[in-house]
């Protein structure tokens, strides 16, 4: 461990409930990628390396979190540091004159190789390489803990700015900004006892994990793909219309298709999956400027009542989304703690996430003209989770659904895209009917993996 000097050190801070989580689940899975997270970026046009390294630490001097390291051996409470003033080190790499199946193996090398890094030191590393003649790629690669997805759109703006600015031989203005400190003591300020009052109450009566009989029982550790696809344009219309008239959100139905087509492959009608919710509602001023990690992820529980028309549940699911509110800055591990679920289980292991921060790399990168363009971008990321049902809601509606390979079948998860779409479908097209009025569920055999289970669904 590299040891920082008291004088080095502007800001020690306590972690915040999200934090304490990832953290303890880094402890736990050290030897696995899981929240390790990179941003590969193609770009075209002129890089002066000089200029590439001033204008990232430009950024780094103008957001605290990535100057932030942790520490928490022989500490009752994990604290983080941010560094008075931090020097990063851009790693360069020069592939151009490489045939092109060994400049690709040599690109995926290094991106698995920069995936590991050590929380006791700021988990941020810049990397760029250079694939052709003014073609280049920047691998941006961070730990979870550090910041969330709205924050990697700050970041890149103020980058792409920044190196505008001086490849123009202009100095960039430093940006004012509230420090993310204040959304430390924000929830500080949380009432713990109402909180844990409120999580034994939501949570009362369910004791044990949400199981998928078509899961896998053998697990393959950082094992994981993405299955895409998107809401038809004609469907999403229809969606906003319904959400409209009923006064629910798109939210509402998104969550509740998820906890009714966990019912069905269940077989039960209490159920519990993660949410991932912004964390930004918080009232701070400039809160949509700071880089810091902001989400949470608390579970949501669906029942379903005798009879229960579709616009009944999903009024309901409405408001218990609203009551739930209140409480959503409350840490996972302490949830954990109030539910009556076995400890040494897990509360759940599908998580939804809704997303509608635009990573729209036209404007992020400014107008055409400037000396960097960027072409295109991947990104690569796990978690400890078996599936994450990611909503992109922006003029389309695009899911993800990423998957371990050890746990799920490809086909499976095709299943459930296709099952989750018409369970949605059914919502507005069947407002009045009950919920299992022509939804049936049948299996092939009763044999260990589960392997025929047939979930049949009316269109």
């Amino acid at each position: 461990m590299k040891k920082i000097e008291k004088k080095d050190i502007v800001d020690i801070m306590a972690l915040t409930p999200m934090q304490k989580g990832l953290l303890f689940l880094h402890l736990k899975n050290s030897k696995t990628d899981h929240y390790f997270e990179q941003l590969i970026l193609d770009v075209t046009g002129t890089i002066n390396l000089g200029l590439f390294e001033r204008a990232w630490n430009f950024v780094a001097a103008s957001n605290e979190m990535l100057r932030t390291f942790f520490r928490w051996e022989n500490l009752e409470n994990p604290v983080q540091m941010t560094l008075r003033q931090y020097k990063l080190k851009i790693k360069y790499y020069d592939f151009s004159l490489r045939h092109p199946h060994e400049r690709k193996k040599s690109i995926d090398e290094i991106k698995v190789k920069e995936r590991k890094l050590d929380l006791n030191f700021v988990p941020f590393m810049i990397t760029l390489y250079r694939s052709e003649n003014h073609r280049y790629g920047i691998i941006i690669t961070h730990h979870h803990i550090l910041y969330d997805g709205w924050s990697t759109g700050i970041i890149l703006k103020e980058f792409f700015s920044a190196y505008n600015e001086m490849f123009q031989g202009r100095t960039p203005i430093k940006p004012i900004k509230t420090k993310y400190k204040q959304f430390i003591r924000w929830i500080q300020k949380q009432d713990e006892n109402k909180q844990e009052h409120f999580w034994r109450k939501y949570l009362e009566g369910f004791h044990s994990m949400t199981e998928l009989p078509i899961k896998r029982k053998t697990k393959e550790v950082g094992q994981v793909s993405r299955h895409l696809f998107e809401i038809p344009a004609d469907m999403k219309n229809r969606m906003e219309e319904f959400v409209n008239k009923h006064k629910i959100t798109l939210a509402i139905l998104f969550y509740s298709g998820w906890g009714i087509l966990l019912q069905k492959y269940s077989y039960s009608n209490d159920v519990v999956f993660g949410t991932t919710i912004s964390g930004r509602n918080t009232g701070i001023k400039g809160v949509e400027d700071i880089v810091g990690l902001f989400i949470n992820t608390i579970p949501m529980r669906v029942r379903v009542h005798p009879c229960e028309k579709s616009i009944d549940f999903l009024h309901r699911m409405s408001r218990a989304l609203l009551t739930r509110k209140e409480f959503e800055s409350t840490s996972l591990v302490d949830i954990m703690k109030y539910s009556q679920v076995d400890k040494k289980k897990e509360l759940f292991d599908t998580v939804v996430v809704l997303k509608n921060y635009p990573l729209d790399i036209r404007r992020i990168q400014g107008q055409e003209g400037n000396p960097l363009m960027v072409t295109s971008y991947s990104t690569f990321e796990e978690s400890s989770f078996d599936l994450i049902i990611g909503m992109n809601i922006l003029k389309d509606i695009r899911i993800s659904m990423d998957y371990n390979r050890g746990s799920f079948d490809n086909e499976v998860i095709s299943s459930f895209s296709r099952h989750y779409v018409q369970i949605v479908e059914d919502f507005i097209s069947h407002p009045g009917k009950e919920l299992y009025e022509n939804v049936r569920i049948s299996s092939g055999g009763q044999d260990d993996d589960m392997e025929d289970i047939q979930v049949e669904f009316a269109v």
